[in-house]
């Protein structure tokens, strides 16, 4: 049996959901203080599977546990203004192209307790999402800055 019993599910998800609160908190002071959304990106990423992981850990619902986990993750990253593309249903069996690690892979780990692969296949699917724009956007004849890529958005997002 994966997930938590259901008698301690309730508890499980306010102790994540006040956890995450407080990660994202951190989060925004450090922008608050200064820091750019580049500053912090690893540690997006890192809350970003670590709620993933939560989630599909506590597997709260019957059913779209994945979906929901998939769900707060995107948030977290728009949050920061990361994009997050993570694939839905039905998902191959085989590595998503382009990407050295595998969502069903990380996502997999994770139910053993293991975030890293998660965050290595978001850092992952960050740089592929932005070099296909970047490869897209220069056959167009237009460019997207690397540097700073995520501060507009994030900066919308604070205020």
């Amino acid at each position: 049996m994966f997930g938590t019993p259901p008698a301690r599910v309730r508890g499980e998800v306010t102790a994540a959901f006040a956890e995450l609160d407080r990660r994202l908190d951190a989060l925004d002071a450090r922008i608050a203080n200064g820091e750019s959304v580049e500053d912090v990106y690893e540690d997006v990423l890192a809350v970003c599977a670590w709620i993933h992981g939560q989630w599909v850990r506590i597997h709260p619902f019957v059913d779209h546990n994945g979906s929901t986990a998939r769900l707060l993750t995107v948030a977290v990253g728009l949050r920061y203004g990361i994009p997050l593309q993570l694939p839905g249903k039905p998902r191959s069996q085989l590595p998503t192209d382009g990407l050295v690690v595998d969502y069903n892979l990380a996502a997999g780990n994770q139910m053993s307790g293991d975030d890293h692969l998660m965050k290595l296949f978001l850092h992952d699917l960050v740089e592929e999402t932005l070099r296909q724009a970047t490869t897209a956007t220069a056959a167009e004849g237009s460019a997207i800055p690397v540097e700073g890529r995520f501060d507009s958005a994030a900066d919308a997002s604070a205020e």
